[in-house]
């Protein structure tokens, strides 16, 4: 798994090797509950990213990031995120 995204009670899970996968859950906190904290985070509500798979953090100002993956999608940190993920990432703000 590269990264999870969802819509409603719908996740699409995309692979390391650029498939993808649609599956029903009952919400993204049961969904990351099952997966290994030490490879994934959690990024906003509607995003969970492997770790491994994040080529750059870019600080956008005013305290936003933007997540740039391997495979040059980009995500948005929430500020509810943040925290974690910028001490998982070892990164000061």
């Amino acid at each position: 798994i590269k990264y999870i995204t969802s819509v409603s009670y719908y996740a699409e899970i995309h692979l390391l090797n650029n498939k993808k996968f649609l599956y029903r859950i009952s919400s993204m906190t049961d969904l990351f509950s099952k997966l290994s904290p030490k490879d994934f985070i959690r990024i906003n509500r509607s995003t969970i990213i492997r770790i491994s798979e994040v080529r750059n953090v870019i600080s956008e100002g005013m305290g936003d990031y933007s997540i740039i993956m391997k495979d040059k999608n980009s995500f948005r940190l929430s500020k509810k995120y943040k925290n974690d993920f910028l001490k998982k990432m070892a990164i000061k703000s």
